[in-house]
Parts: structure tokens; sequence; C-alpha cells
């Protein structure tokens, strides 16, 4: 008893100790309402070198890690752009403090109910050395099944080991080979437990064997095992390896995921001291050497590569440029029957997952895992894993474990897993029917699906058919234009349709004909005349007072809009007029401005008191009402000249 409340007293007290550096860290949620907002949100976390937690864009809210004195410019920078935000986590610390005593508690109870059994428990996130001593472990006790390979030391020295599992120690080269890999980033703990249960059901349990007969596995649990122990023994969120030697000493770490010769540098960051740090060249880490040894190794008999990330429940796939693979309907087909089983199987409480291009549903980056795979192995699979943000009851989400999902992470994961396994045996998606890159081949960058006609072949196109398509052009003529809003209620209405006629059958035939007519309204309303969005004609030439009202009003009808509907055709026309009414306002602002009235050259300080209480009235209405600096600052501008003109008028009265 006394050995239990000693190690519980421990246990609290080096809680308590840890994480000083994130006390007064502020989570925030932020919300983008289109793409421009998103970019200078990027460069915003660039120029104060924030943490992402998750990337913002027009579907998801993104988080975002800031530091105490970094706070009021944060919010001031993005509050001028637009960008509306909200407190999720006032003080991280708070957060991390409860992971660690959550963790603690799980510990505990692990200890007191371990057993004989051989294999890790699922109650905790095991350190790298246990990890280690586990995959050794593993080979010595199931040899006929599973052999460690050595495959590499980090930038600290630490092994770097994977579990290589096969029913005949990879002897048959027609058998297709699929590699997990996690850990890659530091502090997404909760990816460690879907390689330690894909080795507890393959080796230990043999629950499938079927998958082991057919298929050869490379399982690699930690990839990046020094900022891992770093992340547990003093930065949690640490996301780097630990490289040193650059400038500022200070700034240490390469973002492993940044650092693969796939047009590596063109979307990641140059500033040693960034999260998203590319390193001085491609393959400059070890730890990326690793994994591309290995896709080298077995570049012919790979049928699926697997990166495992958190968080977002997402399963994405090439490439981070926004081009996409030529096999890119092969890849959504298999990541969407993951998800499905996933989805099945996950907790209630968590997203669903969602499959897709991840420059389209996540964000742009080279020098990506998952796309160096996915070009190295041919047109086979590749992918990405976002495990869930589980929030407990305890409000525990993001990066930080709930040690009660730890089983669950694995469990599910490998559901999905095993869906694209057998799918690929039983469709023969295997490395003899695909392409592959010979060995010392040079990863360039990948053609571009659409290319740029200049202006020379245009002249030329114009000259060749010139005229030969008025007929075709006009056959229509007679035909009434639908007017932009007539076409916007028409694809709301198809959308509808659509939506309705999809989550009732999955029988293409049936839907399709309704999504080709959806399509066509689409392209009617983008082949419409590009207009300025006309303000109201009563606040074309009206007071500041009216153009706010406008203002106000616009922006609750884009705001019901799109929480309505994602499909941005229907909305971005209403945020063209929100956009072009906020225009109008700042004009009138700027006149009101210039033309503040010199209350003191004609009046007593008793009338500049009082018209110094009207406009900081007006002022503290404007700011309940809206978030929008761009509304209230002009307004908040004129009352500090007004009491500056008061001030000036009490020092001459003196």
């Amino acid at each position: 008893m006394f050995k239990v409340l000693f190690y519980l007293f421990v246990s609290v007290y080096l809680v308590h100790a840890k994480h000083e550096e994130y006390q007064g860290y502020t989570l925030y949620g932020v919300t983008v309402y289109d793409s421009s907002q998103a970019d200078q949100l990027i460069e915003i976390v660039e120029r104060y070198t924030l943490d992402v937690w998750s990337y913002a864009n027009l579907e998801t809210e993104g988080l975002i890690l800031v530091a105490p004195d970094l706070k009021q410019v944060f919010e001031d920078e993005i509050s001028a752009i637009g960008i509306t935000y909200r407190i999720d986590t006032d003080n991280i610390k708070e957060k991390l403090d409860l992971e660690d005593a959550l963790m603690a508690e799980a510990e505990m109870k692990s200890n007191a109910s371990r057993s004989d059994r051989f294999g890790l428990s699922f109650d905790v996130i095991h350190r790298w050395s246990v990890v280690d001593r586990y995959l050794i472990d593993v080979a010595n006790r199931f040899p006929r099944v599973a052999r460690v390979v050595n495959a590499g030391r980090s930038v600290e020295g630490r092994e770097i080991r994977y579990l290589r599992i096969s029913s005949n120690n990879f002897a048959t080269r027609t058998k297709p080979v699929i590699v997990i890999q996690c850990m890659l980033h530091a502090r997404e703990w909760v990816t460690l437990p879907v390689a330690l249960w894909a080795i507890q059901e393959l080796v230990i349990n043999n629950t499938d064997p079927d998958l082991v007969r057919d298929i050869d596995w490379i399982i690699l649990p930690i990839a990046n095992p020094d900022g891992y122990e770093f992340s547990h023994t003093r930065t949690r969120m640490w996301r780097k390896n630990r490289r040193t030697g650059f400038t500022p000493s200070s700034c240490i770490g390469v973002d492993l995921n940044r650092n693969f010769d796939f047009i590596w540098g063109t979307a990641s960051s140059n500033n040693p001291c960034s999260d998203t740090f590319h390193g001085p060249r491609a393959f400059s880490e070890p730890e990326s050497v690793v994994t591309r040894n290995i896709l080298s190794e077995f570049r012919t008999r790979i049928a699926m590569f697997l990166d495992v990330h958190s968080f977002g429940s997402l399963i994405l796939f090439g490439f981070a440029n926004r081009q996409v693979p030529p096999h890119s309907a092969v890849l959504n087909r298999v990541g969407v029957q993951m998800a499905q089983r996933i989805d099945a199987v996950k907790w209630p409480q968590n997203r669903d997952y969602r499959v897709g291009n991840s420059a389209q549903i996540l964000y742009q980056a080279s020098g990506v895992c998952g796309d160096y795979a996915q070009v190295a192995i041919g047109n086979r699979l590749s992918y990405t894993y976002e495990l869930p943000a589980h929030r407990n009851l305890n409000n525990i989400n993001g990066f930080l474990v709930d040690p009660a999902f730890i089983r669950q992470a694995g469990f599910e994961t490998w559901e999905g897993i095993k869906v694209a396994a057998r799918t690929i045996v039983r469709e023969r998606l295997n490395p003899s029917l695909v392409q592959y890159l010979p060995a010392g081949h040079v990863i360039g960058k990948p053609e571009p699906l659409f290319t740029k006609l200049e202006s020379e072949v245009l002249d030329q196109l114009r000259a060749k058919y010139a005229g030969t398509q008025s007929e075709r052009a006009n056959k229509n003529g007679d035909k009434k234009q639908s007017t932009s809003a007539e076409l916007e209620a028409a694809i709301a209405t198809q959308g509808e349709k659509v939506r309705k006629l999809k989550s009732s059958t999955k029988d293409k035939s049936i839907w399709q004909p309704e999504v080709d007519k959806l399509l066509a309204l689409k392209k009617e309303l983008s082949s419409l005349p590009t207009q300025s969005a006309p303000a109201p004609s009563n606040t074309s030439n009206g007071t500041v007072a009216d153009l706010e009202k406008a203002v106000a009003e616009q922006g609750e009808k884009v705001r019901k809009l799109k929480s309505t509907t994602k499909d941005k055709s229907v909305w971005q026309p209403e945020v063209n007029k929100l956009l072009a009414l906020k225009k109008q306002l700042g004009d009138a602002q700027s006149q009101s401005k210039t033309s503040v009235p010199n209350v003191a050259a004609n009046n007593s300080a008793a009338n500049l008191e009082k018209a110094i209480a009207e406009q900081g009235d007006k002022v503290r209405k404007l700011k309940g009402s809206t978030k929008d600096k761009s509304v209230w600052q002009p307004e908040v501008n004129i009352l500090l000249d007004l009491k500056k003109q008061l001030a000036a008028l009490q020092v001459n009265n003196k």
C-alpha cells in the first residue's frame, strides 16, 4: 500500500513539474471564409512560427497554439483580414497535465493487472526503449513468421528497427508487401498503437492467418525515435527530429515529412525554427533514409504503403501539390472501403472518416513521405492516415491521448487496413500488373493535369477555327439566359435531390444522371458574365450607418447559406456582395474619418465631452454586434480624435 501511495505521489508531483514552458499558451479555433484568408493565415503562422495543430480550410476549422506574448497580435492580425476565432483551450498546460495524470493512473492499473501473457498492453503509450525491446522479443519468440531488421540509427544514435512478418521469410517474390509506418512526427502518440496492434494480430494472436499466408508485412512502429523520446521527457508538442547545427543554434530539428525527394522544398519552410522546416536537402536525415531504403529494396513488391499520422479522421492520397496520380480512382475507391469499415466500428462521438487528395482536403505540402512512396512504387496504393482527434469527457483532444482510446485506435484502424489488404489479394492489385520505377531513377516534378495555353498558341487556334463555331455557339441564341439568382436556386434544389438519391442507393446508374444535371447547372452559372457584386441601391451612396446595417444583414445571409450547404457556387456570389459592401463601408468610413469635425474650435469642453460619450456608446454597440475590426475601427479612430481635441482644449484653458 505504501509503495502505491508513494508512486501516486511521485506521479502527481512530476505531472505538475512538467510542461511549464506551455504555461499560458492558448489553443485557438480559427475559421476562414475564402482561400485568400487561408493563405494569409499560413503567412501569419510562418511569420510568428506558430504551432499549427490543424490547418483551416473552407470546410474545417483550424487549431493553432499561440504563446502568451503573441496572443494579442495574433488576434488583431487575423481579425483584420476577416478570420474569426474562438478559444478552444485557454491554458494548454492544464490539458497536458491532465494527459499525464490519466496516463499515470492507467499505468498503475496496468501494472496491477499485468499477467504472464506475452505482448504489450494497450492501456498506455509505451516508450521507445520498451517498443525496441518488444520487437526483438517478438522475433525471438516467433522466428517462423517474424524477423527484426536493424535499419539504421537516428541522429542521436538510437536504433531504428522494423519487423518483417511473413509465412516464408519473404521468399515468394510474387507475394505483395504492405508497409505500415508510424510515429514520423514525434507528438502523434496515438499512431503507435496501430503498429503494435497489427503485430499482435498478425503474429501473437494469429487472428487472420490468410493475411500472413497471402501477404508479407513490414511494420515500422517508431520512425522518429529521438523526437518521440523528447516529446516524453521534455516538450510534449515536439514534431521534428533532433538534428542540430542550424542558425540560430536554438532552432533544432527537421520535419521528416518534408524531407523526402518529391518536389522537395517548394511548399515547406526553409526556416529552421519552423515546425515544417524541410532540412538542408532531400534525405538529409537518417530517419527519412530508412524509409527510402525500404521503398527501394521492395519497390517491385510493395502493393500498399501506409504512413500513419494524427489527427483529423482522414485517409489521404497524393499528391500534396494539387496534382493526382493517374490511378486516383482506384486510390479513392480502396480508401473509401477502408473508411467505411472504420466508421462501422468507431466510437460514435468521433468524426466519420473523409477520403481524398491531400492538397484538396488538408493542405498543400512538398517533400511528403506518402507522395514519394507513391512515385517510388508506381501505380499502387500509398496513403497517409490521419487518426481521429478523440475528445473525451475530460475534453482532451487533438494530439493529446486519452488512455481509454488507445486500444480502440489500434483496433479500428486495423479493421480498415484489413479491408484494403484483402482487396489487394482478391482483385490481384499486385506488383506484376503495375509499373514501377527502375533502380537509380531520379524523381522529378510530375506532369501537370492542365497546361497553360500561351498567347501565340491561342492566336494559332483563333486563326485556324475563327468563325467555324458560330453556328453551334448561337444554336440556343434565342433561349433566355437564366439569372444568377435563378441558377443558384436551381443548383440548391438539384443538389438536395442528388444528396437524397445518394443516401438512398449506391447504384450509380440511378443518381449519376441527376449529378450530370447538377454539373450542367453549375457550369451555366460559372459561364455567366462576372460582375462586381452590386450593393443595394439604398446603400450605394448611403451613410456609414446605412452601410453598416447592410453589411450586417448581408453577413447574416452568408452565414446562413454556408451553414446549409458546402457548395461554394451557391454562396460565393453572396460573399462577393458582402465584400463589395465592406469596401463601400471602408471608403465611407475613410471619408468620415477625414471629416471629423474640430469640435474644440467652436465648442466648449462640455460639448466635446458629450460628443465623446455619444461616440463611445456607438463604438460599444458596434463591437458588441460584430468582431469584424474593419467595421468598428474607423469609429474608434473618430473617438480617439475627439479625446485628443478635448485634451488639447483642456491644456489651452490651463
